[in-house]
Formats: structure tokens, sequence, C-alpha cells
């Protein structure tokens, strides 16, 4: 009974701890999971948790053999991966942030950006003839770009590509994951585009000459040149503006008073301009001379009783030469509004991933929309840089080198009707400006007066025909917002059935920037003997001149 009694103890015991047996390794095997669950939550946090590098510049620079691009982050880079798409280079860096990039891509054909999860990817399209080396130069990554068959240039370091299980396994993701390539939008053939990297001719092709305009000076109107009219007598020469008008007001050079209004304008550059591109204006010389060419309209009435007049004349001013002109290009000129274009504006590539094929609606609305709120704050940085061009502009253009002819025919009226006017002649005239440094200007001018019927001074009331010939010069100085000028001038007047007789004139003026495109001008002078004894006047002019041209302004591409 007792060995019974024992067997069933035993076989009771034995079964108890097969049951615990059974228990704890189905207890074991269920466990399991969640132990690996948890180490790779863990990992992944710790991997997430990560101090990302930064980077902080990308920038190209030429070598004896061909390009090197330097990246640089707030620390080393040591696990950068790089392989050959295609026909395109792609360098995965992992743990990277672009937040702080500052881009300078210059010579690099069709570079990109693009995040891949933690990491960044960069690329750029590589020909055929040419191999790119990835290396490690005091603490940055650098890529040489040389010619097959040429050695790449020596470097610090060889980067090692799959130094670490990071740059193998991101090896790995990279090729079966390769960039997705892009291609740009073309900016519309009117716009100017913010993405000016390097090549100049990019921006000549697709931008109108608007975007050069500057706020200089108009010149004088040749159509109060003839009549006589303009503050200075020594015409300023310069290219035209789109539209420009003048107010004159004064004691002429035969002590009558005077006031007028000419209208001057460039017509093909008012009317056309908008599709005149920088290409067009830098290699035809015909686009060149008609943008230049200005046409004037001037009315002139006499204020007192001893004149009661009124005269109409024309202008045609055809610039022949003009250094100053912001519109031409002049390659490596740090002065040329142009140059500090090509120098200054780039715009950085997006940083904002690609829509995968087959990505909802919505995904793509707000991918659009962060590229676009990107390219316009890009925009602002550069409508700014552009502006700080053309300010640095105005002081360098303002008293450039520059020639001018001028042809202005001209009729008066000696009561003042409508129903009076016959032809008073015409005027002929060339100047020639010199820059003297920074702060002057010498400018020559001659001029040949025909027909030109003027008050008989021994007669009041009558008028007499005179040919005159009219040579001097003017010496400005000063700066594009305030100037003086000095003039000294010789004059022979030859009248119908008189004899000739010569005298000079002298005057000393000033020109003021008001406002934008407006300026105020003052000249006071009077002549010196005559052969004859003839009575002399003084004269005193002002004029208001203000100039319109369109706004120069970047477009988003």
């Amino acid at each position: 009974m007792k060995r019974q009694t024992l067997r069933l103890s035993m076989r009771t015991l034995l079964s108890l701890l097969t049951a615990a047996w059974l228990i704890s390794f189905t207890s074991s095997a269920a466990a399991q999971p969640q132990i690996s669950t948890a180490s790779q939550r863990s990992d992944s946090s710790i991997r997430n948790a990560a101090i990302k590098r930064l980077l902080t510049s990308i920038e190209t620079s030429e070598t004896a053999d061909g390009l090197k691009i330097s990246i640089s982050a707030s620390t080393p880079i040591t696990d950068a991966i790089s392989y050959r798409s295609a026909d395109r280079f792609v360098i995965v860096i992992p743990q990277a942030d672009v937040s702080a990039l500052q881009l300078d891509i210059r010579e690099v054909n069709n570079f990109q950006m693009d995040k891949r999860d933690e990491d960044v990817a960069l690329s750029f399209r590589l020909d055929a003839a040419t191999n790119a080396e990835l290396a490690r130069e005091d603490g940055r990554l650098v890529i040489n770009l040389h010619k097959n068959g040429q050695p790449a240039p020596p470097t610090g370091e060889i980067a090692d590509r799959s130094s670490s299980t990071v740059g193998r396994n991101l090896n790995d993701l990279a090729k079966s994951n390769p960039l997705p390539i892009v291609p740009p939008t073309p900016a519309p053939q009117t716009s100017v585009p913010a993405n000016i990297i390097g090549d100049i001719q990019k921006l000549f092709k697709t931008t109108s000459v608007d975007v050069a305009n500057l706020d200089l000076s108009t010149p004088e109107s040749p159509a109060f040149t003839v009549l006589g009219l303009n503050p200075q007598t020594i015409v300023r020469p310069a290219s035209p503006r789109e539209f420009a008008t003048s107010l004159i007001n004064g004691l002429d050079k035969n002590g009558n008073f005077q006031s007028g209004l000419a209208i001057d304008t460039a017509p093909y550059l008012l009317f056309n301009g908008q599709h005149v591109t920088l290409e067009d204006y830098n290699k035809d010389r015909l686009t060149r001379f008609l943008t230049r060419t200005q046409f004037s309209f001037a009315a002139a009435k006499g204020e007192s009783k001893d004149d009661p007049t009124t005269k109409l004349s024309l202008g045609l001013n055809l610039t022949l030469y003009d250094a100053g002109d912001p519109r031409v290009y002049r390659a490596g000129d740090k002065n040329d509004v142009l140059q500090c274009f090509e120098d200054n504006l780039s715009l950085t590539i997006p940083p904002v991933p690609p829509v995968l094929p087959n990505a909802p609606p919505t995904q793509q609305q707000a991918h659009d929309k962060a590229v676009q709120d990107f390219k316009e704050a890009e925009l602002a940085i550069n409508s700014r840089k552009a502006e700080k061009c053309r300010e640095d502009g105005r002081k360098a253009h303002w008293n450039k080198d520059s020639w001018t002819v001028a042809f202005a025919p001209s009729w008066i009226s000696k009561t003042g009707n409508s129903s009076d006017f016959k032809w008073n002649g015409g005027a002929l005239w060339t100047s020639y400006a010199h820059g003297v440094g920074t702060t002057g200007q010498l400018i020559l001018h001659a001029r040949f007066r025909n027909k030109e019927q003027v008050p008989d001074p021994a007669k009041t009331g009558s008028f007499i025909i005179q040919n005159s010939a009219f040579f001097g010069g003017r010496f400005r100085m000063g700066n594009p917002d305030f100037g003086l000028n000095v003039e000294a001038a010789f004059v022979h007047n030859s009248p119908e059935n008189k004899p000739s007789k010569s005298t000079y004139e002298f005057s000393i003026g000033a020109e003021k920037k008001l406002a934008d495109n407006v300026y105020f001008v003052v000249s006071a002078g009077s002549k010196g003997p005559q052969a004859d004894n003839t009575k002399s006047h003084g004269f005193m002019m002002t004029s208001f001149k203000y100039g319109f041209s369109k706004k120069p302004q970047l477009a988003t591409p």
C-alpha cells in the first residue's frame, strides 16, 4: 500500500514538474518578442536622439585640373558615402541638417539636394569625361572633379566610404532608392530668374533691360537746347530715359522772362523695352542704338510785354557711345551692375523632398506651396542684393565717358498766336564727356545754329536773322545726388546784313536730387564784353526734371 502511494506521489510530482516546465517554456517564448521590440525601440530612440551635424556651407573653387567642391559642417564628416547613378554623382551624408546651410555653387551642372529620412543626399550631373573623387580635408568633405586620364589633385586624406556600418547600410539604401531627378522649371521669357548661379548668359536670355535701370539725372532736353532755354548751356551727353519732362522758368540771355515745357522720350525703349533682353542689347548694335535714341518736343513763351513770342521745337538725340550704360555687361569690372548680379545673386535648392509618384494631391499641393514659399524668401534676399548693386552702380557710373550728336529744328510765332508760326532755323551739335576721377566730369560741346530770329537789340519789337557758332566746356563735380557746374563758352554770331560779332559766356549752377527720379537745376551767368559794345544781359534759369523708367525688379522664376 505504501509502495503504491509512493508511486502515485512520484507520478504527481513528475506531472507537476512537467507542467511547470511547459508553462515556463511557453512564457519564455511569448516574452522573447517583447524584449526584442523593446530593444529595437531603445536603439531607434538612441538613433533619433543623436545630435545631428549641421551642414554650414557648400562652396566651389577652381583647381589646376578641374573643380573642387568643399562641404563644411558643425562636426567632421567621416561617414559620408558616394556612388554614381547613371549620369549623376551622388553623395549621402548621414544624420545631417541643412537649416544653417550657405550655398555658393558655381560651374556645377544641375546641382540638387534632397532629404532622405535623417540624411541629406547631394547630387549633380557628371559627364562621361569627368571623374569625381571623395576626400577629407581639414574636417571638410571634398569632392574633386577632374578629367579622365588626369590624376586627382592631392588632398589631406581619401575618405573611407564604408568605414562604418552606418556607411555600408546607407550605401545599400541609397542604391536601392536613387535620388529622383526633377528637371528644373524654365523661367518665363520676360521675367528675371532668381537662380543666377555663375552663368550670366542665363540672365541675359530671360531678362529685359529694365532690370539694370539706374536713377541718374536725365540729360538736357535737345528741344530746349535749340531754343537756348536749358539752365546749362553746355549739353551733357548721356543715354536717355524712357520718358522725361522738364519745366523751365527764368530770364533768357536777352533779358526776357521765359517759361516752358519739354517732353523727352526714348520710344523704342518706352514701347518695346520689356521685350528687349540683355542678350539682345549686348549682342545687337542696332538694338542698342535704337534703345539709346531720344526724341523731344518743347514749347516756350515769353512772359513780358517786350517778348510776346511763342517758340516750338523738336529734337533728335543719338548716343554714339556711353561707358556708363548699366545695361552693358563688362565682365570682370567690379563696378559693373550686371557683373555684380553675377557675383552676388544666387538661389539655393529648396530643401523640400520631392513628391513620390502616385502621391495624393494634398501632398503635391503642400510640396508646391513649400517650394514657392522658399523661392519667395530667396527672391526677397536677392532683390535686396540687386538694389545694392544698382546703388553701387549709380556711384560708379554717374560721370562716365559718353558721346552724343543731336539735331533740332524750331518754329516761332512773333505774336504768340498759333496761326503765326514760321520756320526758325535749326541747330546741330555734338557733346563729349570725360570722367575725372570719381567726383568730376569734363564736357566739351560744339554747336551750329542757323536762321535764328532773335530780338534786335537796337530796335524794340524788331527781329533779326542770324547764324551762330558755339564752342564751350563745362566741369561737373559732386556725386549722383548733387553736383556743381562751371561753364565757359565762346559764341560767334553772324547776323544778316550786319557785321559779325563774338562774345564769351560764363555761368555757374547746381543740380540736386529731390526725390526718386526728380531733380532741380539752377544756373546763372552773363555774357562778356562784345566788339560792338552791345549791352549784355545777365540770365538765370531754373528747371525741374522728372525722369521716368520702369522700376527694376527681380521676378519669381
